[in-house]
């Protein structure tokens, strides 16, 4: 779908910060007449900004830096010569004119200090993150119209009563700091919106700390807190408060008095085991969570919550779920992974709103029926749990795209299940599935389906089932990567017989089923019109039926590690194949019929007992890889004439790389020739160098040599004249033309013209 005109055009006069170069020429045009091409290259570069909480992206214009959001509107209208993205605090950087500035989210600025020397009188905002060492100047303090002050990461041991003065300051980020106490005198900060004390060594804090009446936000993760502050029970403004991994053994009836709080953090506090009834006053909070606590239980009055929208109770003790949960009628997450839940709550199925339900990893015997009243869910997760059925009310969940039940005993699945129109993905590895009542094919959005280790699993059926599926199909072992998206993935595990309606599936375009310990397919293999890539790599398969040469769009064919004593002649039959992997069989020869296959570009044929002379009589372009394989493992055997033969039968195949691979052995083998005074082979070898690599400094060493025994002089000439006074590697090809010479005429091969080119060499 084609965003909107004004997003496209600012588009087009913006190129990213990385140095992306604009999509489309900047012109005032109508929508009805840009290209569709370039409103997907435009659609591209919109892709690839990194939007701040899906809102805000930088981008740098032909007049300097800007923030746009998703609509194509600017943040503001301010060119900034130097910028930075938005933070996850929700603040970027600009420098215009020479002044730097604090920007928020509404595009506000606020003029910036990023040292003490720069503050002065208007500064509203200083950022001395990582830039102090263990106290705060009090300078500071000295400038009232701050606002803004960023201290996190200093070491400071103590924080100055004098940081009262600073009544304006809205936000005070201290995280990542030495503070072992707070002083009453913070209180003061009638301003304040957001205080971080993150990550510092507080136990305590003043009880004036509830004067700060405009606090919206309050972080003290990754102190050492044990009880609750009385205090914060006054912050009747808070919204967020975060109070992560610390040591709290229980909340006290304080936290009721935060009647706006809607996010409440108690992650990783490993000593909380439970939570005061007054939890449940908490009118307005949208979101819990409580991983990683020694929670046993929650109270009932978590049923009170009715704004919540997010409650995760995962890795905890808890083994029951309250009833009075069937009353958050807006709660849309319910993480509840990895506890000791052996039940679920009939009430449950009352969540109107719920969206994502995680219950894996718990002794769980059974799911109510009841759960098939969730009609907005999209997402339940059942894997490591106990259950043996699945209810047929489950059907019912018309909004579900993901199912997982992995890791059960689940020996069938009900037909109401095909209801489930949009489902996207179904995982069931490591169950006792053998006929499915389940029709697969009824699953128009399904585009996973995990089966693996359901060694009782009826594949006759599956296959006749998945053969009416709307969509292609991919059918392959679960270890391996997932093919072209728009299929339906199908993985299965330790398949070792195939059943004759693998050729039901004419919708197949995907078979990959390495390591299962096949040792036949069936003819019905054939079938598969719309076939194109099968991979059986490391099985046990002894031949291949003729009717595999019916497979017309099979592009990649790998069976490699089976036990293939010959290939069908069929095989010429497939016009299409692009790729074909046989090594490591026992094969002599391949048929004469490869020869038709003239879309093959990669064979791969090593490990075989071929007979080199049947090879000979295929075209090269089959042999061509395997043969520069050859021609190298020759010239290490120091058997030179094979090893060229090699070379000349492939040179016209090799790709690029292979061409300077050869070249290079094509020189040295021009040398070898030389040495046993084989002086035509010689010039042919570094001929075909020259050919398959002209900018082969070592071939100018040589070929003319060839040249020279060849009396073919006056070329052999131009080249020592040519190259002598250029350099070759750390000196220079005069000096090894006559070292040439010398290492030869010490072998006993020697040529009258030698002189000449000695004399022609040293003259000016």
């Amino acid at each position: 779908m084609l965003r909107i005109l004004s997003l496209i055009l600012l588009l087009v006069h913006c190129a990213l910060v990385w140095g992306q170069k604009p999509a489309i020429k900047a012109a005032p045009v109508e929508k009805s007449i840009i290209p569709d091409s370039a409103l997907i290259r435009a659609n591209k570069i919109l892709d690839n900004l990194y939007f701040y909480k899906d809102s805000f992206a930088l981008v740098n214009t032909f007049g300097g830096f800007m923030f746009i959001t998703k609509q194509g509107e600017k943040l503001n209208y301010r060119a900034y010569s130097e910028a930075t993205r938005f933070d996850d605090d929700g603040f970027a950087k600009g420098k215009h004119e020479g002044n730097y500035y604090l920007i928020d989210t509404k595009g506000r600025e606020y003029l910036l200090a990023n040292e003490l020397a720069q503050l002065n009188e208007k500064t509203e905002a200083l950022d001395l993150r990582g830039k102090l060492k263990d106290s705060i100047p009090l300078k500071i303090t000295n400038y009232p119209k701050l606002k803004f002050l960023f201290l996190s990461f200093n070491k400071i041991k103590t924080l100055p009563k004098e940081i009262q003065k600073l009544k304006n300051l809205q936000y005070l980020d201290l995280s990542g700091n030495d503070l072992s106490t707070i002083p009453p005198e913070l209180g003061e900060l009638k301003a304040l919106q957001k205080l971080g004390l993150k990550d510092n060594k507080l136990s305590t804090l003043p009880a004036e700390i509830g004067n700060l009446s405009g606090l919206l936000l309050l972080n003290l993760s990754y102190n050492k807190f044990k009880t609750f502050p009385e205090a914060l029970g006054n912050l009747e403004q808070l919204r967020h408060l975060t109070l992560y991994s610390n040591a709290f053994d229980s909340l006290s009836a304080a936290v009721g008095g935060l009647k706006n709080l809607e996010v409440l953090n108690l992650n990783s506090n490993r000593s909380l085991q439970k939570l005061p009834p007054e939890i449940g006053q908490l009118s307005k909070l949208k979101s819990l969570d409580l991983e990683s606590t020694f929670l046993r239980r929650l109270p009932s009055e978590i049923g009170n919550l009715s704004e919540l929208e997010n409650l995760n109770v995962a890795s905890t003790q808890i083994s029951s779920l309250p009833p009075e949960m069937g009353k958050l009628q807006n709660l849309k997450r319910l993480n509840a992974q990895w506890c000791r839940l052996e039940s679920i709550p009939k009430e449950l199925g009352q969540l109107k709103n719920l969206r994502q339900l995680i219950l894996r990893i718990n002794p769980i015997q059974a799911i109510p029926p009841e759960l098939g009243q969730l009609s907005n869910l999209e997402n339940l997760d059942l894997h490591y749990t106990r259950i043996s059925n699945v209810p047929p009310e489950l059907g019912k969940l018309s909004n579900l795209q993901y199912l997982f039940l992995s890791w059960n005993s689940l020996t069938n699945l009900p037909a109401e299940l095909g209801q489930l129109k949009k489902l996207k993905e179904i995982e069931l590895y490591h169950n006792n599935l053998s006929i499915i009542a389940l029709k697969f094919s009824a699953l128009p959005e399904l585009n996973k389906l995990k089966l693996g280790a359901n060694s009782k699993l009826n594949l006759d059926q599956l296959f006749t089932d998945l053969a009416k599926s709307p969509k292609g199909l991919a059918l392959r072992a679960s270890s391996q990567v997932a093919p072209d998206k728009g299929l339906l993935q199908v993985t299965l595990d330790s398949v070792s017989q195939i059943p004759a309606s693998l050729g039901k599936m004419k919708n197949l375009n995907h078979l990959s089923l390495p390591k299962f310990g096949i040792k036949a397919l069936p003819p019905e293999i054939g079938l598969l019109s719309n076939l194109k890539v099968l991979d059986l790599s490391e099985n046990k398969i002894e031949s291949l039926p003729s009717s595999i040469g019916n497979l017309q769009s099979l592009e990649e064919l790998r069976i490699g590690d089976n036990k293939l004593t010959s290939l069908p002649v069929e095989l010429g039959k497939l016009t299409n194949l692009k790729v074909l992997v046989i090594y490591r069989n026992q094969l002599t020869k391949l048929p004469i019929e490869l020869n038709r296959l003239t879309a093959l570009t990669n064979i791969y044929i090593e490990g075989n007992q071929w007979n080199t002379a049947e090879l000979k009589k295929l075209n090269p372009k089959i042999t061509a890889n395997y043969f520069m394989k050859l021609g190298v493992a020759k010239y290490d055997e120091e058997n030179f004439l094979e090893s060229f033969e090699f070379f000349q039968l492939a040179a016209d195949y090799f790709d690029h790389i292979e061409r300077l691979h050869a070249s290079s052995y094509c020189s040295n083998l021009a040398w070898q020739f030389l040495m046993v005074k084989d002086f035509k082979r010689s010039l042919e070898a570094a001929l075909l160098g020259l050919k398959l690599d002209p900018q082969d400094a070592n071939l100018y060493t040589n070929l003319p040599l060839a040249y020279l025994f060849n009396n073919e002089f006056e070329k052999a000439r131009a080249i020592y004249v040519n190259y002598r006074d250029r350099p070759y590697e750390d000196t220079t090809y005069k000096q090894v033309f006559l070292k040439d010479f010398s290492d030869l005429e010490a072998s006993g091969v020697s040529h009258p013209d030698f002189q000449k080119i000695r004399n022609l060499l040293n003259s000016n």
